[in-house]
Order: C-alpha cells, then structure tokens, then sequence
C-alpha cells in the first residue's frame, strides 16, 4: 500500500510537470509556474514557521515552504515512500 502511495505521488508530480510547460509554452504566469508549499498554505505560512522553536530548524522549514517546488517534494516523498514499501514485509 505504501508503494502504491508512492507511485501516486510520483503520478501527480508528473501532472503538475506537466501543466508546468504547458503554462510555460503558453507563455502566461499562473500558480502552477511557481507552485510551493506557501502557496498551499497561504496566510498560515508564517504561523507553521513560527511554531518550530530552533531558528535553524525555522531556517530549513523556511526554505522547505518557500523555495523548494511542491513537484519536487511530490518525487521525494514518492522516493521515500517505494523504499519503506520495498523492505516492509506484509
């Protein structure tokens, strides 16, 4: 299951790759051209940095929501997530 988790993560990174160059071939500036994980979160972005109490750890968190791309997580997590599933035995 947790595979197949993966493999959906990698499937909707690939569609927002997609719309990507899509937009960008278009030539038009939309949210998918910059999708982050503040853009998800919008307003409480702040609030979920704050939260955390070390400033090197708000620092990576910050980094993590503002500059790294939400497709790029979504290959990561998918990464993660097939090899937990490869050596989990059912």
């Amino acid at each position: 299951m947790i595979t197949r988790i993966g493999v959906g993560a990698w499937i909707a990174a690939g569609v927002i790759v997609v719309f990507k160059g899509i937009t960008k071939l278009m030539e038009k500036k939309m949210f998918w051209t910059d999708f982050t994980l503040s853009t998800m979160f919008g307003d409480y972005t702040e609030t979920i940095i704050d939260k955390f109490p070390a400033g090197w750890f708000q620092k990576n968190v910050d980094i993590l929501m503002y500059d790294i791309e939400i497709w790029v997580l979504l290959i990561v997590l998918g990464i993660i997530l097939f090899i937990i599933g490869a050596f989990k035995k059912v």
